[in-house]
């Protein structure tokens, strides 16, 4: 009774004063089922619907439920689309909610402002009912109305609402059809008709209708409908009848038979050459029965074979060129067997007047053709088929060497002497050059290998010539470019400018790879007389040798000389910085104390420049190229790295993932013609990807787990893209808090669609929201549109993007709470939560109208697995007494503590309702 006592409480004060309105109805509700008839047992939907010429602010009305019916618990929802129909009627809305205890719909004030701007009304939501068992007659759902506000929260009258409601009759359920009977046998004779008794079971089905079907209709025929059976032939045919309610069968043999009343004489019909005849006999009308002269039934007509001498036809001469035969048309049969011709001395056959058509034989230049047939000549002679014999004259032979071209003669006939054919040129064949050079000491050529000509060919001959690396050193002689021939003398040597050196002498090294020559050598030539002394020491005066070291001798100050660093180049060697004494040592430091003991240590070795990335070298790979200017050093050559198949509509080809490699483009190849390339699967379609942010942050003390978000692509801008775009990818899995990068795949069906830009006037994505545990989740909407970079998103606020401020990323954020409970061996507690550290039960907006069923995460004593979450962190749950716990529901003793607080809820919410209306 305390949820009566609340409801009564908020409409005292709820309820202001009244004004006098017409009578007429301008506010209905109706409440419509999506049945109009229904047996025992079905479910029914209802909705709820409410249409208004009137400013409504709030409302509430109880679910008005017949006797008959039974309401689903948990079926009523507020409808989804409600809150975007109240918000294009009210830019500011209160709360609408359904209470399931009480099956109640609520919209508190200024929930409905509005609706009379709304021509279609709204939808509330839909509830459940089933019909009970036993119920029949006709039922409808109605609405008791509690309250109902204008704009200044005065209550309309009932005479200005009406609630519309539409019966459903209830029948009893239909009764089944359980099984079929039909007669057994039936007896039908041909040509006459019966019926077979049949019965649909039980006697009380409500569907008795039945099908029959024969399975010889040449038989015997039956009436889908009726089931009259008319017989057509001697034999059985089985008739199965069909109930239309179960597909039960049952089958009847009908058995037809014949009587033989009527018969019909058959005459003899004497046989010929062609045909057998037959002696006389009687056939039966009805079944086509056989039977003889006298009545004896018979399995065939009595046949009385050929007669040969009967002939139907005449005899008819066949002639060839050569032989004539005579023989009956009808049948073949032999009158002259076949023979040769008879020529009486001319050219036609004497017993069939055969006219010879002369054939064979062979005309010559001397004489006619003689018939191989009949043995007289005809025709002409042919002047084209000589006899006789031929000769050849005027033949002369080709000279290739002196390019003279020959004949190769005239046909001439021995038989009529006459020239039957002339012959033609035989050229003298041009010259083919060897593949090789014929060379002398100085020049090289050419000739001709056509047998044994040997004839020089023009333009091949010419001195010989050197360049590059096949100029004559001093170690091998100049080879030719042209025939590659060694030839002349040796060069001289290359002396170096720069003195080389040991202890027997000094000498021009010559630069010649591989020549150790030494040019100018001479042992040294001491600048002092006598030995070497602490003042100096002695070198050679020619090369700088130091054949003997100062006495006593000092690596510093003048005799120390330095010698800068060197880079290195591609092909020259640098050198790094160092010291050289007079005495012919090298060091690192300009004190002397780190002798350079192998001064090769101080040669920084040619070297390239590589590149950082590889450059392509064709089919062959990539390699890094020398980046100094002017140089062609290539470093080792990769294979390349080709990956997945490019494709479009003019073929495929494949890209090196190291380089700008991509290798030619071949056609495609649809062998089988399905429509999709063979080798790399081309089927015209194009993927498109769109890249999205989702943010998940922890609002709680604990952290989430893995989790998958599901996104919507809708509304494209081209609506050619409907049903043309499909969605292939649009989740993204995170774990924990933090930044996940997602992609929404959209598959266009056809290239085409991509060039013509179905995508070009963008679509919107926007987050499915579900309903797990802890999580919120994004609200957010964007409009993607592509651009010549990817993509530019834009945020809608209010219902339009905001085109003003693009974005180059698409955010979605979700926030996840829970707390993370701390064992505690002493007694259970509850773990403060670091946002929200107060008591929920404290919390002055808590609203005290809300219902705890319908809201467990503000009734600690409806959840108990929240109920920690429901105590002060600070109080262990044992100091807590009933005086100071806030009173719930079902606890009568506080019920007047209870009433109080909502009157004065209850008061203050029309206050401020009343207020913002004025401010309004």
């Amino acid at each position: 009774y305390l949820s009566i006592l609340l409801v009564l409480a908020l409409l005292v004060t709820l309820t202001p004063m009244g004004r006098a309105y017409a009578a007429e109805p301008t506010i209905v509700f109706s409440v419509t089922p999506d049945v109009t008839e229904a047996h025992p047992g079905d479910t029914i939907i209802y909705t709820i619907t409410l249409k208004t010429d009137e400013n409504i602010s709030g409302t509430q009305f109880l679910l008005n439920i017949p006797s008959g019916l039974t309401y689903v618990t948990s079926s009523g929802k507020i409808d989804a689309n409600l809150k975007a129909a109240l918000n294009n009627a009210n830019d500011e809305i209160g709360e609408v909610s359904f209470t399931e205890s009480l099956k109640m719909f609520i919209a508190n004030t200024a929930a409905l402002e509005g609706l009379n701007g709304l021509s279609g009304g709204v939808t509330f939501g839909t509830f459940k009912c089933t019909v009970d068992a036993g119920a029949e007659g006709t039922y409808a759902a109605g609405l008791t109305i509690e309250v109902l506000d204008d704009g200044d929260l005065n209550p309309y009258p009932a005479a200005k609402y009406n609630v519309k409601t539409t019966n459903v009759a209830v029948t009893a359920p239909p009764v089944a059809v359980t099984g079929v009977t039909i007669e057994e046998t039936l007896s039908v004779s041909i040509g006459g008709a019966k019926t077979p008794a049949y019965e649909v079971l039980p006697a009380e089905a409500t569907n008795k209708a039945v099908s029959f079907t024969s399975n010889n209709p040449s038989v015997a025929t039956v009436n889908s409908t009726t089931g009259q059976v008319t017989g057509l032939a001697e034999g059985t045919a089985t008739i199965t009848i069909t109930t239309a309610d179960g597909n039960f069968t049952d089958t009847c043999i009908v058995t037809v038979s014949c009587s033989h009343a009527n018969v019909t004489d058959k005459p003899a019909v004497p046989g010929t050459c062609q045909a057998g005849g037959n002696d006389a006999y009687k056939v039966c009308d009805g079944c086509g029965q056989l039977f003889d002269a006298l009545g004896a039934e018979i399995d065939a007509i009595p046949a009385t074979g050929k007669d040969m001498n009967n002939h139907t036809g005449t005899a008819v001469w066949t002639k060839t060129a050569s032989t004539h035969a005579k023989a009956y048309d009808c049948c073949g049969t032999p009158v002259v067997t076949e023979e040769s011709h008879e020529w009486g001395g001319d050219d036609t056959c004497d017993e069939c007047n055969y006219v010879c058509t002369h054939t064979g034989g062979t005309a010559t230049c001397q004489a006619a053709a003689v018939c191989v047939h009949c043995g007289m000549s005809y025709g002409s002679k042919d002047a084209d088929n000589h006899t006789g014999g031929t000769t050849t004259i005027n033949a002369s032979p080709a000279n290739h060497k002196t390019q003279q071209d020959g004949y190769t003669g005239d046909t001439k006939c021995l038989g009529c002497g006459e020239t039957i054919g002339y012959g033609s040129v035989i050229p003298a064949g041009a010259h083919t050059p060897a593949t090789a050079y014929t060379t002398d000491g100085t020049e090289h050529w050419k000739v001709c290998t056509v047998d044994g000509c040997g004839v020089e060919i023009d333009g091949t001959r010419g001195g010989h010539t050197s360049t590059g690396a096949n100029v004559a050193t001093c170690q091998t002689q100049a080879k030719c470019d042209t025939c590659g021939v060694f030839y002349g003398e040796k060069a001289q040597h290359d002396p170096a400018s720069a003195w080389s050196r040991d202890a027997s002498g000094h000498w021009h090294a010559c630069q010649t790879g591989g020549c150790t020559e030494k040019a100018d050598f001479a042992p040294h030539t001491p600048d002092h007389d006598g030995a070497a002394t602490e003042e100096y020491a002695i070198t050679c005066n020619i090369c700088q040798y130091v054949i003997e070291p100062q006495v006593g001798h000092e690596h510093a100050g003048a005799n120390l000389t330095p010698v800068g660093a060197q880079e290195e180049s591609c092909t020259t060697d640098g050198n790094k910085a160092y010291y050289k004494c007079k005495c012919g040592k090298w060091f690192w430091d300009a004190a002397a104390t780190q002798e350079i003991a192998d001064q090769n240590e101080v040669i920084i070795p040619a070297s390239h420049k590589w590149s950082n990335e590889p450059v392509s070298q064709g089919e062959e790979g990539h390699a890094l190229v020398c980046t100094v200017p002017g140089c062609l050093g290539v470093d080792t050559i990769q294979q390349h790295n080709l990956g997945e198949w490019q494709k479009d509509a003019d073929g495929h080809w494949k890209e090196c993932g190291g380089c700008d490699y991509q290798t030619v483009k071949d056609r495609h190849v649809d062998a089988n013609q399905d429509g999709i390339c063979d080798i790399c699967l081309y089927d015209g379609s194009v993927t498109v990807e769109v890249p999205f942010v989702k943010v998940v942050k922890q609002t709680g003390t604990k952290a989430p787990g893995q989790k998958t978000f599901t996104f919507e692509v809708y509304d494209y801008g081209n609506t050619q893209a409907e049903g043309n775009v499909d969605v292939t990818a649009n989740t993204v899995t995170t774990n924990g808090a933090g930044t996940f990068n997602g992609v929404i795949k959209l598959k266009l069906s056809e290239e085409e669609m991509y060039s013509l830009d179905y995508l070009g006037e963008g679509f919107y994505v926007r987050e499915v929201a579900e309903t797990a545990a802890g999580w919120t989740y994004s609200d957010a909407i964007w409009l993607a549109m592509p651009d010549q970079s990817g993509w530019t998103f834009y945020k809608v606020v209010d219902g339009t993007p905001d085109m003003q401020n693009p974005d180059g990323e698409m955010v979605f954020t979700n926030s996840y709470y829970e707390l993370a409970y701390i064992y505690n061996p002493v007694g259970p507690t509850r773990p403060v939560d670091p946002i929200n550290p107060e008591d929920p039960a404290e919390d002055p907006v808590d609203d005290p109208m809300d219902d705890p069923a319908e809201d467990p995460a503000e009734d600690p004593a409806e959840d108990p697995a929240d109920e920690p979450a429901d105590k002060p962190a600070d109080k262990p749950e044992e100091q807590k007494t009933p005086a100071t716990d806030v009173p719930k529901t079902g606890d009568s003793s506080d019920a007047l503590l209870w009433i109080v607080l909502m009157l004065a809820a209850g008061a203050g919410f029309t206050t401020l309702s009343v207020k913002r209306r004025k401010e309004n």
